[in-house]
Formats: structure tokens, sequence, C-alpha cells
């Protein structure tokens, strides 16, 4: 096991970090957490971990090898010791690189820091040589809660690729689609594993299902909506993705036999329809028909307003809640994300 650093974004309090372990669990990598600070988690767990959550998480920047993790006023004293032998090979250039989280520790001096450290790499190694530019290796150092946290940067995940897949990107939009990110985690925090089949029976105009598409999920969709499922067709086979199916189906009265997880967003804000239903018959209605069809020991995750009472629900309905998480949308509407298990 090897100590390792996830630097996570700064959009939601709870999220990113439970994607990070859900993420992790459906591809039944163990990682411990051993500390925690703002939008950094330190964790113990194979290098198969940094991979994993860099390529299925959509609320990661930076991932990998934590080297180095002590009070920000005694960074130096502690990059004394620092052992590079398994690291840096003869000739290899590199470049350390500071950032600030949330404010943290103004009295240091970013570009103070990166010079030191760097004297601090080339005495553990001297055989290694600075390069700005286009170095072999990139440490990073987070300045984060009055602490210091110091690596070797092994994978970081570009916004680029989320933001081309923003709604208004795709051939078909609709104001209630979920942003990429979003979805990502949904899928995630549902356990999706590759290979295996995910549900999204609200699905829309396929937001949900592009995502688990992406990293390798089979998807399987559906909508009361015709138009809806149509839409959702064309923008999956944008991505490049084959649906195992997409269907017009009532989600309280599922029209598929089986499914490993689910993952959805059901409608209920300003822009989507419960089609006359009331929202709270609707989620109780479609949390049953999930429960006959989802897999053993398979999770569901899905979003729903804050003041339906997800506890009494998930009672009801034969599930249990594994977490939620309070997300403010606007004024009039704050929903949970939530993740169930029957």
């Amino acid at each position: 096991m090897t100590r390792l650093f996830f630097l996570l974004s700064g959009e939601h309090d709870t999220l990113p970090r439970s994607e990070l372990y859900a993420a992790l669990e459906a591809e039944r990598l163990t990682c411990r957490s051993l500390a925690r600070f703002p939008q950094v988690e330190v964790a113990e767990g194979d290098l198969a971990c940094v991979e994993a959550a860099a390529r299925r998480c959509g609320m990661l920047k930076i991932a990998g090898l934590a080297l180095l993790e002590c009070e920000a006023d005694a960074i130096l004293d502690y990059a004394k010791g620092l052992d590079l032998t398994d690291i840096m090979r003869s000739g290899e250039s590199f470049a350390v690189r500071i950032k600030r989280i949330q404010g943290s520790s103004r009295d240091l001096k970013r570009d103070a820091l990166e010079r030191d450290l760097g004297a601090a790499v080339l005495d553990a190694f001297p055989k290694a040589r600075v390069d700005l530019e286009n170095p072999d290796k990139i440490f990073v150092g987070f300045l984060t809660g009055g602490r210091f946290v110091f690596g070797l940067r092994l994978a970081e995940i570009r916004p680029k690729p989320f933001l081309d897949r923003s709604p208004l990107r795709r051939p078909f939009f609709h104001p209630s689609t979920m942003p990429p990110k979003l979805a990502r985690c949904m899928v995630n925090l549902a356990r999706a594993r590759r290979g295996e089949t995910i549900l999204d029976p609200f699905c829309g105009v396929g937001g949900v299902l592009i995502e688990a598409g992406l990293i390798d999920c089979r998807v399987l969709g559906s909508d009361l909506d015709r138009e809806m499922v149509e839409r959702a067709r064309q923008n999956l086979l944008y991505y490049g993705i084959d649906p195992i199916g997409v269907a017009v189906c009532d989600a309280r009265h599922l029209c598929f036999s089986e499914a490993s997880s689910i993952a959805t967003d059901p409608p209920y804000g300003r822009a989507s329809s419960t089609m006359g239903v009331k929202l709270a018959e609707l989620a109780s209605d479609f949390l049953n028909s999930a429960r006959d069809i989802l897999a053993k020991d398979g999770f569901l995750c899905t979003a729903i307003p804050q003041d339906i009472d997800v506890e009494g629900l998930a009672r009801e309905t034969g599930f249990r809640v594994v977490e939620k998480h309070a997300l403010y949308v606007h004024a009039g509407l704050t929903r949970l994300i939530v993740s169930l298990k029957a």
C-alpha cells in the first residue's frame, strides 16, 4: 500500500470526496483515508487507484504519490528528509509547482517555496536537473488548512473534455439536463462498473448515459417522452456510445428485467414535467419498481428536492440511504444527491 494524494475540485463541499471513494469501490480497489484537508485527500492504496480515479472522476483535478505532509510553517525542515531514490532516475528533469487552496498560509510565498523545494529535490537526488518548461516529472505542493501536502503528480484531469460535452454543445439540448461533471459524479455514486449495465429511467436527452458510456459501462435508458428518447439516442451516437437500448417507458412500471446499477435525475424542476403526477407519488412508485430490477448489492443514485423525506421514502420502498449531499440549485430549489442500496 502506498501513500497517495488527490486534489479535489472546490465546486461542492462533500460530493468530490464521496465520488472519489465510490469510484474506487466500483473498480474494486481498496483505498483508506489517512488525512483530510480542504480540497485535498491523503490516502493509502495501490497506485492503480490513481489511474482509476483519473479515468472515472468528474470532480478530481490532480492525483499522485504523496511524499510529505506537515505543518505549513515547517515545510523546509521536513523537506530535508525527502527520499527520491525510487522516484527519480539519473538525468531526469523536474519542476516544482505550489498551489494555495482557499487562501491558506498567505504569509508563505509560492515562488519562494517552489525555489526552495526545488533545491531540496536536488539535495535528495543530485543527478536530477531542473526544467520549468517541459519536465519529465512534476512535484506539486498544496497549502491547505494550515498544512502542506507535497507529492509527485501522476495524473491531471483536464477540464476541456467536460466543457466540450456541456449540454449546449450536444446535438440536442434540454434546459433540465445536468452538467457533465455532476452526471459523472452520480454515475460514480451509483458504483457503476465497466462492462455492467447502468439504467437511467428518466434519461431525458441522455446526459447521465453519456457519462456512463464514456467510462465503458453498458447503458440502458428510458423516458416517458418519445421525443426525448429519440434525442437521447442521437446524443449517444454523437459521442460514439452504442446503448443496449433506449426505450419509451414509464419509470413507475419499468419495462426492463435487470440493471446492475441505476443513476437518474427525475423531473421536478421548473424546466421539467412530471406529466401531472405528484412528485412524492412518482418517487415512491419509481423506487418500488427500481427495487424489483436492481441487482443484488446494486446501488441507485438519484436527485430529489430537499423537502422530500428521503429517509422515510427509502424505508417505505425497501431501500436504505447510503449517503446524501445537499446541492443548491437556485432560490426555489435545493436538491439532494442521494445514494441508496436495497
